[in-house]
């Protein structure tokens, strides 16, 4: 995390470095980043940074956590449905909200991608973590459905949950990486909750 020297910058000092630093991440990635591309980048000495961050890693995780506050911000309206609505019917609301944010946001959203494509210890360690917790997360909306009676007893809700998590951080950024449109990236996220939702047997 950020030291106190950064935490008392202007908050238009702090704003352009933040900007800087998802320029640069977004750009390059994480392993080809490095502290001097940083800071010509985000315009600051190189003793500064250090007096900022106590390394790029420190750098690019508090980008993450400032990129996961952002992203909140749009997810704020849906929290309240939460154990109201079926999740695989809210999740539809979730990832257009994801699009939405992707579209608004392009270079922040492409790091998400970073963290799984990257080759470092540190990477694949971050990227578990927050793994783990949207797949706590689904888990546990998922088992709540099934209590209530929206998902059948006999279904894996751990490989639900992981087919879930996949599309929504890994899948749609590569489309999104591609090019495509809004409406082509909802389409995904509507046909893939429809399979699972009724399957693929003639019934």
């Amino acid at each position: 995390m950020p030291k106190e020297t950064f935490n008392q910058l202007k908050s238009e000092k702090r704003e352009r470095i933040k900007q800087g630093l998802i320029e640069t991440f977004g750009t390059l990635g994480y392993d080809q980043t490095t502290v001097s591309t940083i800071i010509k980048v985000c315009e600051i000495p190189r003793g500064s940074f250090y007096q900022y961050f106590e390394d790029k890693y420190d750098a690019f995780y508090y980008i993450i956590l400032e990129i996961q506050k952002e992203k909140m911000r749009y997810l704020e309206p849906l929290l309240g449905k939460f154990g109201n609505v079926p999740f695989l019917d809210l999740y539809v609301e979730l990832y257009s909200k994801g699009i939405e944010f992707a579209f608004n946001h392009p270079t922040a959203f492409k790091i998400g991608q970073i963290l799984y494509k990257s080759h470092s210890y540190e990477m694949e360690q971050l990227w578990q973590t927050f793994e783990k917790m949207a797949m706590d997360f689904y888990i546990d909306l998922l088992k709540k459905d099934q209590t209530l009676g929206f998902i059948r007893k006999d279904i894996n809700i751990e490989m639900v949950a992981k087919i879930l998590y996949r599309l929504n951080s890994v899948d749609v950024v590569e489309e999104f990486i591609k090019g495509k449109n809004r409406e082509t990236l909802l389409s995904i996220a509507i046909d893939s909750i429809n399979i699972l939702k009724d399957g693929i047997k003639e019934q």
